[in-house]
């Protein structure tokens, strides 16, 4: 069956849209040999016997990478594709799940890490994660920021500053406490913020007061627990 002229036009739009470094860069892929971290640039497609023939890296096999003998046991650490049928023949289904393959089987798409050598079933390997998921979350602070407008005070009036504020925070905040050090600071806070000003709360309880001007600043802690891997 003839291709049709659109067929052709689009055949060979796409060819020449993929410039010949891309072409060469999408040709070949990189291969991580752990215990030694051998990095080796390989043409996509080959198998892992065949990139590392060439290699110091010693594969048992005796049946020259026919996929026969079963002895070119690699464990592969990166997102590996399922067994061949060779092996699935040839290795036990504990291998399959620990991700042992065979090097001759194992052909290289993408960007692969494997390791030589004696399999050790109990060590444990990491791998950089690259994709992750972050559910909705609501911020709930321990501390409180409330904006507050003070009444001016009216001549022969015997209210403290404390309660001047818990007047006007209004009767929800009339049993508001405050720690001394804090009573004690509180006449030259005011001073410096006449009738306006932030309480800084938590629970039931006034830690703080500042000006208008730091009105809906938050300070948070964020602690690093090493979670990429």
């Amino acid at each position: 069956m003839k291709k049709t002229q659109n067929q052709k036009y689009k055949r060979k739009k796409s060819t020449l849209g993929t410039s010949s470094s891309e072409k060469q860069r999408l040709k070949y892929v990189l291969l991580n040999v752990l215990p030694d971290d051998l990095w080796i640039k390989v043409r996509r497609g080959e198998t892992v016997w065949e990139a590392l023939k060439n290699t110091d890296v010693d594969l048992d096999g005796d049946c020259g990478g026919l996929g026969k003998c079963g002895k070119c046991k690699i464990k592969v650490l990166s997102s590996i594709d399922p067994p061949s049928y060779e092996e699935e023949s040839l290795l036990g289904e504990e291998d399959l799940k620990q991700g042992i393959r065979l090097a001759c089987r194992t052909k290289i798409e993408k960007d692969l890490v494997i390791h030589t050598g004696e399999i050790d079933h109990d060590t444990e390997y990491l791998q950089i994660l690259k994709t992750g998921h972050r559910p909705l979350f609501q911020l709930d602070p321990l501390i409180d920021q409330q904006p507050v407008t003070l009444l001016a005070s009216l001549p022969g009036e015997c209210l403290s500053d404390f309660d001047r504020i818990k007047m006007a925070m209004g009767p929800k905040y009339e049993d508001l406490k405050a720690p001394l050090h804090f009573l004690h600071l509180l006449p030259q806070m005011l001073c410096e913020t006449p009738l306006r000003g932030a309480a800084m709360l938590h629970q039931d309880c006034l830690l703080a007061w500042q000006s208008w001007a730091e009105l809906g600043r938050r300070y948070g802690l964020v602690f690093d627990l090493g979670t990429t891997t």
